[in-house]
């Protein structure tokens, strides 16, 4: 298997879902998901920024190493928060602060400027307690550290398909949130849709 294609799937997954706004936007609405689909993946940006994410695979894996190596144990995660508000703030996003609960926050603006957004959200703790090594070490093509997977490649997969929508130029309809967020709002959703049965946030993106 070719070494990039895990970075690369990671990345088309959130931006196949993101772009498919601008999709909708310009053809006839289709409740027919898989033709949908096809239009996007056929889109001359889509094909660029899919290419984007190839030429990018080296620099990926290196900001996944980053993250991964910035300390963030449960209710500890102030210093990935800010080094990651730095990194949205580096990308142009608007509106990028972290809140008093310790969440990042980050808009990319849409074209439609009626209100409406989709929310992309990846944690930024680990489960490991402080004091955990969080050395990443390769073993050929494998990178293992404690929180690499859960959730340091969401927050690393968010940055490299913000770069790819920019540079192909893909403009979405609804403003797009970004929410790295604390633990405590994880905790609190879980309980209110073990409550009421539904999810707290809507993650179909115009589709």
């Amino acid at each position: 298997m070719n070494k990039r294609v895990l970075c690369t799937a990671v990345g088309l997954l959130a931006l196949s879902t993101a772009s498919a706004t601008v999709a909708v936007a310009q053809a006839p609405k289709s409740t027919n998901h898989a033709d949908v689909a096809s239009s996007i993946i056929a889109n001359p940006k889509f094909k660029s920024a899919a290419a984007i994410f190839d030429r990018d695979h080296e620099k990926i894996v290196s900001e996944l190493i980053e993250i991964t190596e910035i300390p963030s144990p449960p209710f500890k995660e102030k210093v990935r928060a800010e080094a990651y508000r730095k990194k949205l703030a580096d990308l142009g996003l608007s509106n990028v602060e972290i809140d008093e609960e310790g969440n990042v926050l980050a808009i990319r603006k849409g074209t439609a400027s009626d209100g409406k957004f989709v929310a992309v959200i990846a944690h930024l703790d680990t489960v490991f307690p402080e004091g955990t090594e969080v050395k990443v070490r390769r073993e050929g093509t494998k990178l293992m550290a404690p929180g690499i997977g859960d959730d340091a490649k969401g927050l690393t997969a968010v940055l490299a398909y913000l770069r790819a929508m920019d540079e192909a130029k893909i403009q979405t309809k609804d403003d797009i949130l970004y929410r790295p967020q604390f633990l405590r709002h994880r905790i609190e959703a879980y309980a209110a849709r073990a409550a009421d049965g539904s999810w707290l946030c809507r993650t179909a993106f115009g589709v």
